[in-house]
C-alpha cells in the first residue's frame, strides 16, 4: 500500500501541476482534476481490496502473481516519476475530506487497507 500512496501523491502533484507534467495513464488523461486522481484511486483501492476478499482460494496464487505484476509497475512508474522530480503531494492535500477530529477517512487508514486475506 505504500506504493500506491506514493503514487497516488505523486499522480495528485502532476493534477496541480498541469503546467509542467503531464499523466500518462490512460484511464485519466493527460490533465486530470485533483478530484479525478481521488476517485481514480479510491476506485481502484476498494477495487483490489474487495478482489482479494472474495478471490477463490483455489486460484490464490494467480492472485499473487497478478498482485505483483501490479505492484512491479506501480514501482517503476514511482521511481521514474520520482527522476523526474516529482515528490508527491502531501498527504493532507490529498486527502481534502478530513473527518471532525482531524483523522484521515476510514477508506485511508492503514488498519482498514491491511484487513484483506493475502
Amino acid at each position: 500500500m505504500a506504493v500506491r500512496g506514493a503514487d497516488w501523491a505523486q499522480t495528485a502533484e502532476i493534477a496541480r501541476s498541469s503546467n509542467r507534467h503531464y499523466e500518462m495513464n490512460p484511464l485519466l488523461g493527460r490533465h486530470p482534476s485533483v478530484s479525478q486522481v481521488n476517485t481514480y484511486f479510491i476506485l481502484g483501492t476498494t477495487t483490489e481490496v474487495l478482489a482479494t476478499a472474495l478471490w477463490p482460494e483455489e486460484y490464490e496464487t494467480a492472485l499473487l502473481v497478478l498482485q505483483s505484476i501490479a505492484l512491479a509497475a506501480s514501482a517503476g512508474l514511482v521511481i521514474h516519476n520520482s527522476s523526474t522530480g516529482l515528490k508527491g503531494a502531501p498527504v493532507e492535500d490529498v486527502f481534502s475530506v478530513r473527518m471532525a477530529d482531524d483523522r484521515l477517512p476510514a477508506l485511508a487508514s492503514p488498519r482498514f487497507m491491511f484487513t484483506f486475506r493475502w
